[in-house]
């Protein structure tokens, strides 16, 4: 099994050095059987994975694939001239490619769409992700454009700059099969979806869940792309997700860039989400939901020094809310580069709901990945093994997938 890898080590060595109360064995025996049935909203959602349990995939994950080319500089700043601190390095990238890769790391059965350039690249990030178990017999190969790369410069305190470059993932709603991604996801306990820059794209996506029935959990990483267009303008998508992955900067534009802004009563992630819920509330939407937000990561010369998650659950109502909590005194951890790290919340938080652990676990989970993330440079680097390819070769020198010397 994959879990035995050395990566499992090092996260289990990272856990005990901030000091998170995760027993790892859960992870291993699979589904937590002694959670009691609630009525909160949490409950409701965690109760359609036990209704999916016999669905053949875990997690069917629809997402933009990109070559991310990483580099350190020493600030990021209006009419600044930069200094390189890093040569410029490629990794694989796509953020909901990140959630299935580590989800396979920990074992899950995943599957995933999405459309690559017929190249080198499209070629590596292929290869990347069936390396790590991943079925992507649905990833689509186009000749007409190339694999889609973004750039992303990375100060010390783990400020972005990031420029994506879409390629083929604009090409993905024209080429792929409608009826094939909706029998996937209704083969699947979590349909995971990501932003893709087109809006046919976007649209696609509004189309599938609106055609899935109601029992199934969809969550969704909608990415400052789609954060920017605001609520009003993609109710169509967001009224039919369960959970949402976001980071701090892109729930206040989610918020504040639709009618949602009126009811802003605090400039805070607590009041925000207050303003998400309400706006629910007048647009009669009554799917139960969680937030995952992570917060700026309250770290000094690249420290993590708090769980930088806050969470909100609710249907029309902020039901409960948690606040990111101070790490235990003299516990922190190194963090080398955000790059990713939200990828990486969101599949530890995906992980443990598979596993039916309560609210709590799964937030601890998410924060355990996410910083466990933080500290390599690159999305995935943290889980790779020491002789795996996780950086594109300088000759692109990677067969296709089914390739003869494949």
């Amino acid at each position: 099994m994959i879990y035995t890898s050395e990566w499992r080590h090092r996260f289990e060595h990272f856990v005990d050095s901030i000091d998170i109360k995760i027993s790892l064995p859960f992870i291993e025996l699979g589904i937590n059987k002694n959670i009691l049935l609630k009525s909160d909203s949490f409950s409701k959602i965690s109760a359609k994975i036990r209704k999916n349990e016999e669905r053949s995939i875990d997690v069917f994950v629809i997402t933009a694939h990109n070559v991310d080319e990483i580099t350190s500089i020493d600030k990021i700043e209006s009419d600044h001239e930069c200094e390189a601190l890093t040569e410029p390095t490629n990794y694989a990238g796509g953020s909901g490619a990140n959630t299935a890769y580590i989800l396979a790391r920990f074992g899950e059965n995943v599957e995933v769409t999405g459309i690559v350039g017929e190249d080198a690249s499209g070629r590596f990030l292929a290869k990347h992700l069936a390396d790590a178990g991943i079925n992507v017999n649905g990833l689509l190969v186009t000749n007409k454009y190339a694999t889609g790369h973004t750039t992303t410069m990375v100060e010390r305190s783990g400020k972005r700059f990031i420029v994506v470059y879409p390629g083929a993932n604009n090409a993905y709603a024209d080429e792929v099969s409608f009826d094939c991604i909706l029998e996937k996801a209704k083969s699947s306990r979590i349909v995971h979806l990501s932003s893709f820059v087109g809006e046919k794209e976007r649209l696609l996506q509004e189309k599938l869940v609106q055609t899935l029935p109601e029992h199934s959990l969809i969550s969704l990483t909608p990415g400052a792309i789609y954060a920017r267009e605001g609520l009003d303008r993609i109710k169509a998508l967001i009224s039919h997700v369960d959970v949402i992955f976001l980071y701090k900067e892109q729930l206040g534009d989610i918020v504040r860039n639709s009618s949602a802004n009126s009811y802003i009563s605090k400039d805070d992630s607590h009041g925000l989400m207050e303003a998400y819920f309400k706006w629910k509330e007048v647009r009669g939407i009554k799917r139960a939901q969680v937030l995952v937000v992570k917060d700026n990561l309250g770290r000094s010369e690249g420290i993590i020094d708090q769980k930088f998650l806050s969470v909100g659950t609710g249907t029309t109502t902020l039901d409960k809310y948690i606040s990111p909590k101070p790490l235990r005194k003299g516990t922190s951890a190194p963090a080398v580069d955000t790059t990713g790290s939200g990828d990486a919340a969101a599949a530890g938080f995906l992980h443990a709901l598979l596993r039916r652990e309560p609210l709590e676990r799964c937030i601890d989970f998410s924060f355990a990945v996410a910083g466990f993330v933080s500290g390599k440079t690159g999305a995935r680097t943290a889980f790779e093994d020491p002789h795996s390819t996780m950086i594109l070769p300088a000759t692109g020198a990677v067969p296709l997938l089914g390739d003869p010397e494949h």
